[in-house]
C-alpha cells in the first residue's frame, strides 16, 4: 500500500503544488488532480495492490485484476503535465519562464514514472508473465526505473528549485545541475534498456522452457551471454555516478556561496567573480 497508495498520491501532490507555484498550473486543476489521486488511492490503490496476492495463497482472479487498476494511478500525473507542458510553451515563447531545469526534473520524473510504473510495471503483473519472472531482473527494471527514475528526478528536482530561490537571478548557474539532469537520465536508460531487462528477458525465456528455478539459479547468472550483459551495467552505472558526483559538487558549491553572502554580503561580488554562482540564466 505505500507504493500503490502513499508514493502515487504524494508525487501528484507535490508535482501539482510545484507546478502551481511555477504558475505552469491553475490552483483548480491541481486541486482536481489530486482529489483524482486520492479517489484512486482509496480505488485503484486498494485494488491495485492485489496483484501480490497470488503469491500468498489467494485465488487467480486477483492477478488481472489488479494487474488493471494498479495502472490507473497514473492517470492524474498525466493530466497535470500534459497541462503544465501547454503553459510552458507558451511562457517560453515570450521568454517569461525562468524554472526551466527544475520543470525538466519534473517531467523526467513524470516520464519515467510512466515508463517504469506504467509500462514496466503492467508488463511483469501480467498474469501470464508474472508467473515466470516474479522476483527476476525484469522485476529489477521495473524497479530501477519506477524508484530512481520517479521519486528521485522528483526529489532532485526540489532541491533544484529550491536552490535556484534562494539565489539571486542574475547570479544562477544551472549547468552543473543540467549536466547532472542528462548524466542521470542517459545512464539509467543504459542501465535499464542495454543490461538489466535484456537480462530479464533471458530470464523469461528460461522460466517458459524450463523451469522458475533454473530462471533463479546460479547457473542462468553464470551464463556467457548474461556475464556479457552484467559488464554491460558498466557505461550506464558510471554516468550514475558521474552525475551524483556533479550535483553533490553543485549543491555544495551553491551552499557554500549563500552562507558565505549570508555571514559577509560584501563577498557577493566576489563570488559572482569566482563563478560559485554565476552565469547567464539556465
Amino acid at each position: 500500500m505505500w507504493v500503490e497508495g502513499a508514493f502515487e498520491f504524494f508525487i501528484v501532490a507535490i508535482i501539482g503544488l510545484t507546478l502551481v507555484s511555477m504558475n505552469l498550473l491553475t490552483r483548480r486543476s491541481a486541486e482536481k488532480s489530486v482529489m483524482l489521486q486520492a479517489l484512486l488511492v482509496m480505488g485503484t490503490g486498494v485494488i491495485g495492490v492485489s496483484h501480490h496476492y497470488w503469491w500468498v495463497g489467494m485465488p487467480d482472479y486477483w492477478a488481472p485484476i489488479g494487474s488493471v487498476f494498479s495502472t490507473l494511478e497514473l492517470l492524474p500525473l498525466i493530466f497535470i503535465l500534459y497541462e503544465a507542458i501547454g503553459q510552458y510553451r507558451a511562457m517560453t515563447a515570450s521568454g517569461g519562464f525562468t524554472y526551466t531545469l527544475p520543470f525538466m526534473f519534473i517531467v523526467a520524473s513524470g516520464v519515467w514514472n510512466f515508463v517504469g510504473a506504467g509500462v514496466l510495471g503492467f508488463f511483469i503483473n501480467l498474469p501470464l508473465v508474472n508467473y515466470y519472472e516474479h522476483g527476476t531482473y525484469l522485476t529489477v527494471g521495473h524497479a530501477h526505473a519506477a524508484m530512481f527514475g520517479a521519486f528521485g528526478f522528483l526529489a532532485l528536482g526540489m532541491v533544484a528549485y529550491v536552490l535556484q530561490l534562494s539565489i539571486d537571478p542574475e547570479r544562477w548557474d544551472g549547468s552543473w545541475l543540467r549536466a547532472s539532469f542528462w548524466l542521470w537520465n542517459v545512464g539509467l536508460a543504459l542501465m535499464v534498456f542495454v543490461s538489466v531487462l535484456p537480462v530479464g528477458f533471458l530470464q523469461l525465456d528460461v522460466g517458459f522452457t524450463e523451469s522458475y528455478a533454473a530462471a533463479r539459479s546460479l547457473a542462468f547468472y553464470e551464463r556467457p551471454l548474461v556475464q556479457s550483459l552484467f559488464w554491460a551495467r558498466l557505461p550506464g552505472d558510471t554516468l550514475l555516478i558521474a552525475g551524483t558526483a556533479v550535483y553533490a559538487a553543485d549543491v555544495a558549491r551553491k551552499r557554500f556561496a549563500l552562507r558565505r553572502s549570508e555571514d559577509d554580503p560584501t563577498v557577493d561580488d566576489m563570488a559572482v567573480a569566482e563563478g560559485i554562482v554565476g552565469g547567464d540564466d539556465d
